[in-house]
Formats: C-alpha cells, sequence, structure tokens
C-alpha cells in the first residue's frame, strides 16, 4: 500500500481525503512516533509498534488515492470483519483446550468472578485476557448487527452467543462496557429506524433487562 501511495504522489494524483483532516492528523501522529523510536532505550519494539500504527493510516490513504474510494473500502471492511472472527475463533479453541472453558460454561456462576483466565501464561505473556476480550466484544458487535440479515441469522446468533461466552470467559471488565455500549447503539440505531411499536417494545424489554440485571446486585 505504501508503494502505491508514493506511486500516486509522483504521478501528482491528488487524494480525496484532507491532509489536515482526521486521517493526516492521525499519519502525524504515527510519524511522531516512528521519529521518537529513534531515542527509545529499546528502537527497535519502539519501530515496530509505530509501524503497526501506521499500518492503518498507510492502507486508508491507499483507499483515499483510489478513483472510487467506498467501493474500495467496502471488501477491505468485510476482509477485517472476517479476520476478527477468524481470530476470535482460535481464541475460543484455545479457551477449550486449554483455559477450561467447558468447565465455565457448565458452572455459569463463574462468569461473575471477573477472574483471570491465565491468557497471559498461556502465551508467554504476549496477551492478556483484556485483549482477548476485545477480539469477543468486537465479534459480537459484528454478530449483533449481521442479525437483520434474513439469509444469515441463524450463523450470527451462533457466533454472538460464542462470542458472549468468551467475552464473559476473559473476565475483561472494560470490554464488557464496550460491549454493552456498543450493543446499545446498535440497538437504538435499529429500533430509531423501524416502526414506532417496535420502538416503544424495545425501549420496554431494554428497560425491563437493565432493572432485573440492576436488581440481581451483578454490576
Amino acid at each position: 500500500t505504501a508503494v502505491f501511495v508514493v506511486y500516486r504522489v509522483l504521478q501528482g494524483y491528488k487524494p480525496n481525503g484532507n491532509i489536515f483532516g482526521p486521517l493526516g492528523l492521525a499519519t502525524l501522529y504515527g510519524v511522531v512516533g516512528l521519529i521518537s523510536a529513534f531515542n527509545s532505550p529499546d528502537g527497535s519494539v519502539a519501530l515496530w509498534w509505530s509501524g503497526l500504527y501506521l499500518s492503518v493510516p498507510i492502507v486508508l490513504w491507499g483507499v483515499v488515492w483510489s478513483t472510487d474510494p467506498l467501493e474500495q473500502i467496502r471488501p477491505l471492511i468485510n476482509a477485517t470483519w472476517l479476520a476478527v472472527i477468524l481470530a476470535a475463533g482460535v481464541l475460543l479453541l484455545l479457551a477449550v483446550i486449554k483455559l477450561d472453558f467447558i468447565d465455565r460454561i457448565l458452572d455459569p456462576s463463574q462468569f461473575l468472578e471477573c477472574g483471570q483466565t491465565n491468557w497471559y501464561d498461556l502465551t508467554s505473556g504476549q496477551m492478556r485476557g483484556t485483549g482477548v476480550g476485545r477480539y469477543a466484544a468486537i465479534t459480537g458487535l459484528i454478530a449483533l448487527s449481521g442479525l437483520w440479515q434474513p439469509k444469515w441469522q441463524t450463523m450470527w446468533a451462533g457466533i454472538l452467543v460464542i462470542s458472549v461466552l468468551l467475552l464473559i470467559h476473559s473476565g475483561a471488565r472494560g470490554s464488557f462496557a464496550g460491549f454493552g455500549a456498543g450493543a446499545a447503539l446498535i440497538l437504538v440505531i435499529y429500533f430509531v429506524s423501524s416502526s414506532r411499536r417496535t420502538l416503544a417494545i424495545g425501549l420496554l424489554v431494554t428497560a425491563g433487562v437493565i432493572a432485573i440485571v440492576w436488581s440481581s446486585g451483578t454490576f
């Protein structure tokens, strides 16, 4: 992608994005990190993380440098969704094989403990439960939004259940909150775009669920 962007610059082609807009400022932020990495006590690690951060703006610049950015970004989003779902699937298999995930499902009372699930030890310090929780939360939000696709409702429902179970198993409370906020936003968008009756029913059900969960002391 970086070679493509440089090639477009040499051609004199102007992107659809504004260099002083959000994408330009995000790129500048990454460039500052890249420069400061040379003063880091561990330069190789700093360069690695700066490069990872910059990979996203560079890909987006490649998109806006194309003739039809919207059409270019659609398969990119689909590929990203697929990669995240597959990553969550791999993490689920690891949880089943290595981290007593089945025992947790058979004893749901353990879910409320929000305890550590030894992801840090399993991955030699490379991954924490919070990281697993973020993947599970994102996958859950993708599956929730996919429930409104009539042809794939069964598949998305299964992915949603698995993602939520993996999220709870991770013990990542910040990811719980993020998933809750994202799910609420998706439902609000759906209800607002639906009929008044659907909106009223949705609000009543949501209020009832919140009241039940609150009274249980789960929070």
